[in-house]
């Protein structure tokens, strides 16, 4: 079903309308630093039909306080809370050749557990070739392309993982570099 728009509700409110992937909330929306806050969201067709608005969720916002870009409640929960100046640097790799700690932050692994880091491989078939990466079900993730490593433009639509392991075919031949976005 091809999707026009979508409309995001902020405990109860209507926050946003948009038509691209991506939201940015702010307090301009009414979320604080440590509040609750109810989320719920609509879409409308192409064919100009809306669904019905879904449940809603129920977040709580960061503190405002953040490692290198990670929340401090995120580190406190994995590196205990006591003196943040033993915490790993968000921007080194956890293992060799591994994710970075922003990067596992990111993609809402656990850190410790490394069967949670998103892992991607490109791989080759009598097809052509295909991008895998280890998806979470519930979540929705986005792959991404580029000939340069600057400039990043998505390959097809946003995809639902419905399983442990999602699939995107590249083509017969191989030329860029992908990434998976996990979009939530």
């Amino acid at each position: 079903m091809a999707v026009a728009g979508r409309a995001l509700y902020v405990n109860g409110a209507l926050a946003a309308s948009v038509t691209t992937n991506r939201w940015v909330m702010t307090a301009a929306n009414g979320l604080t630093a440590g509040s609750t806050n109810s989320f719920q969201v609509d879409y409308v067709t192409s064919g100009m039909r809306t669904s019905p608005i879904s449940p809603a969720a129920i977040g709580v916002t960061w503190g405002g306080f953040n490692w290198g870009g990670i929340p401090f409640e995120w580190m406190s929960r994995y590196y205990g809370g006591g003196n943040m100046w033993s915490w790993p640097s968000p921007n080194n790799a956890i293992t060799l050749g591994g994710p970075t700690l922003l990067q596992v932050f990111l993609t809402g692994a656990d850190p410790t557990k490394s069967a949670t880091w998103l892992r991607t491989e490109v791989t080759r078939t009598a097809q052509g070739y295909y991008l895998t990466w280890n998806s979470r079900p519930g979540l929705t993730y986005q792959v991404q392309t580029t000939t340069n490593l600057r400039s990043w433009g998505s390959l097809g639509s946003p995809r639902f993982a419905v399983g442990a392991v999602d699939s995107i075919y590249l083509g017969v031949s191989n030329p860029g570099y992908y990434r998976v976005m996990m979009l939530r």
